[in-house]
């Protein structure tokens, strides 16, 4: 009797030592679940919080690039208008005409796309992009960046290109001294051509005026093909951005 009333108290320990042991690996599977479950509730208000903010950021690219678009797109008819003015089978237009097709290139060339790219940079510089689960979204916004890398190259050299130009052979043999300051070679300069001594009937039959009128049409396809490149690429980015949020 004795020796059963011993064998069942070692019974009873080990029943209790497994239950306390299945009880303890219960509580920290538990606690990892419930970790995990936290972490990735947190990841996921992350995620949601960057979507929102590249929102934002796409939705101001999207209105810039049609902006843009829009001024290079008149700054292209008024170069073509210069170009065609100087041939020799087509009617002179009057000083008015030709001084505001002057001013519309002179102010407007150099108006350059200004990109929003804070919370992209700022998923580079955290190291973060991993947070983003869509790899379609990864993809176009590494696209989008490159595409911005070439089309910075190309503006860069454009207004440079046109600086040369102008400072060259506008200021210098056309006598336009007086009406290219500085601040007018610049993105946005907003200025009036003033009367002065260039007879601007003549301009667009100078055969070097004309060689840069047609250099700088050329620039400026180049540019707005860039900027149309770019622009389906924010319309593809807003698309997948309004998926993502709408889940």
């Amino acid at each position: 009797t004795g020796t059963r009333m011993l064998g069942g108290l070692r019974d009873l320990k080990w029943r209790y030592a497994v239950g306390e042991l299945f009880i303890v690996v219960i509580g920290i599977l538990i606690a990892f679940s419930l970790d995990s479950w936290w972490e990735g509730r947190e990841l996921a208000e992350l995620e949601h919080r960057y979507l929102v903010s590249l929102k934002q950021d796409f939705e101001e690219n999207q209105a810039g690039l049609d902006r843009t678009i829009q001024i290079q797109t008149a700054v292209q008819r008024s170069l073509r208008q210069l170009i065609l003015s100087g041939a020799t089978s087509a009617p002179t237009p009057g000083a008015d005409s030709i001084m505001a097709l002057v001013t519309r290139v002179f102010r407007d060339t150099n108006v350059l796309f200004q990109p929003s790219k804070r919370t992209y940079q700022e998923l580079l510089n955290t190291s973060n992009l991993q947070v983003l689960r869509n790899d379609s979204l990864l993809t176009l916004l590494a696209d989008f960046d490159i595409r911005l890398g070439s089309l910075g190259r190309v503006e860069a050299g454009g207004v440079d290109g046109w600086r040369m130009d102008v400072t060259e052979h506008l200021v210098t043999r056309l006598d336009l001294g007086a009406l290219v300051p500085e601040s007018m070679l610049g993105a946005g300069s907003a200025f009036e051509v003033l009367p002065s001594t260039v007879e601007y009937r003549s301009l667009p039959g100078d055969r070097v005026f004309r060689n840069i009128m047609v250099g700088r049409q050329a620039v400026t396809a180049v540019k707005l093909s860039m900027y149309r490149g770019l622009e389906g690429s924010v319309d593809e980015i807003l698309r997948i951005l309004d998926l993502e949020l709408g889940r």
